[in-house]
């Protein structure tokens, strides 16, 4: 396929910047990037000081900040303190330092306000850009919000703000533990001063808010942009609905798009009309479907003490491993609902991967670029009562940032069908450009931990 086919493919499939995804062969001269980059990022800012506009000497006013009724200190501190990035690909920051900011709000919350300089830089072709971010405790009772501001000058006349919970933003959820928090140009949702992308900055500001009367401690990495991770799409069905057999398996395997499938065990030795049986699951495995441990009957783990989690989960693999299913590094928990305490059960099984955040509607893939940053957070998209264009938003959401994307049809059939049908047939034609990946889990999992090159 030449530019002009794949030009004419953008405009078909409505991605305007689809052109955009394919690097010239020049550009990948040398050592191709590991596990599915497309392309590597560069550094807007660095914490370890690496240069006289880097790391502590560029942070205003540090190391101790205040800002109305909230004050921090600030300390860089080495990956003796923080975890290093996990699953990185040696393309990440993932030793050296960072920094360790401890904060505290007053009675009305506040701001901590980091701003540090940078090289002077246009923001017109950053593609993008966002950092490293470290929360130790995750949501929202403590820190209410993270904000990132792009700055003409350390007069701040002009400016940019990106919102992590922004509609366009790269992810909107920061997980406990690291999260690539990312943007692309026009994600922005307030411009200051009349500012425009074609002017260039020199100075980026963090904004951590507090909630009233809380602490926090975090720590952030660097700042880099330029990156991009080729997408990868996984589709699957759970709980036992004979749909996944009868309507999206062939329509699947028509178009050679894999699947995955996520069986509520109690179901299985005596399924109704209505269910999916053995037999019928291992034939979607023999055609290249991973079959996923998931539940005995619908108990979320969090309800659990860890006895009862060990339960739950010998009963499940038991079952698995009865009917010659033995794949295990990814575990759903019922209602993809988890916590610490199911996180390192599940471990103590082998257990790579796991969710503890189900984004049920949340129309967005998650940040792929280094790997499965947050093993035990994977989250997915449901499709079920959706309309293509719905499905589509998330599916578009994944080829903009580069991320990863599950999509969940438990059944696929019913008033599911059309969405379902239009939304494979988009998915093939964008694999068949070579714009996305569809790969079953086990293939997705196996890709980002084990780190080759490939593309």
């Amino acid at each position: 396929m030449n530019r002009r086919d794949i030009c004419k493919l953008a405009g078909k499939l409505g991605l305007v910047a689809l052109v955009v995804f394919f690097v010239p062969l020049s550009a990948l001269a040398g050592t191709l990037p590991q596990n599915y980059t497309i392309k590597e990022h560069a550094y807007l800012w660095r914490a370890d000081g690496s240069s006289a506009t880097q790391g502590t000497g560029s942070i205003k006013n540090y190391p101790t900040l205040t800002d109305s009724t909230a004050t921090a200190t600030l300390s860089q501190v080495t990956t003796a303190e923080v975890p290093t990035i996990p699953n990185s690909t040696g393309t990440l920051p993932g030793t050296g330092s960072f920094i360790k900011v401890v904060a505290s709000g007053g009675a009305s919350g506040g701001n901590i306000n980091i701003e540090f300089d940078i090289p002077a830089i246009s923001q017109a072709s950053l593609g993008n850009f966002g950092l490293w971010f470290y929360d130790p405790v995750g949501g929202n009772a403590d820190i209410t919000g993270v904000t990132f501001y792009t700055v003409n000058s350390s007069a701040f006349s002009k400016f940019f703000i990106y919102n992590a919970a922004g509609a366009n933003a790269g992810a909107n959820q920061r997980n406990k533990g690291w999260n690539l928090i990312s943007w692309q140009r026009g994600d922005q949702t307030t411009t200051g001063g009349g500012y425009t992308h074609a002017e260039t900055m020199s100075r980026l500001m963090l904004r951590v808010s507090l909630a009233a009367n809380k602490s926090a401690t975090f720590y952030m990495g660097d700042v880099i942009y330029g990156y991009y991770t080729k997408p990868q799409i996984m589709v699957w069905a759970a709980d036992n609905g004979a749909g996944a057999y009868d309507t999206m398996f062939p329509y699947m395997q028509a178009r050679n798009i894999p699947g995955s499938y996520m069986p509520t065990t109690d179901y299985l030795a005596s399924p109704n009309g209505s269910q999916i049986t053995v037999a019928e699951l291992n034939e979607m495995q023999a055609a290249g479907w991973t079959i996923v441990p998931h539940q005995t009957v619908g108990t979320a783990l969090t309800s659990m003490s860890e006895a009862q989690m060990r339960a739950e989960i010998d009963e499940v693999l038991a079952v698995h491993a009865s009917y010659g299913w033995t794949f295990k590094d990814f575990y759903y928990p019922a209602g993809g609902a988890g916590n610490d305490l199911s996180n390192t059960v599940m471990a103590s099984y082998g257990i790579k991967y796991g969710n503890n955040t189900n984004t049920g509607n949340l129309q967005k893939s998650q940040p792929l670029y280094g790997g499965t940053i947050n093993p035990y957070r994977m989250w997915s998209y449901t499709a079920d009562g959706k309309t293509f264009a719905e499905v589509r938003t998330a599916i578009d959401h994944a080829i903009k940032y580069g991320g990863a994307l599950g999509i969940l049809w438990h059944d696929g059939d019913g008033t599911d069908e059309a969405a379902f049908k239009a939304s494979m047939d988009y998915l093939y034609r964008l694999r068949e450009a070579n714009v996305i990946d569809l790969v079953s889990y086990e293939t997705f999992f196996t890709r980002f931990t084990s780190p080759r090159k490939a593309r």
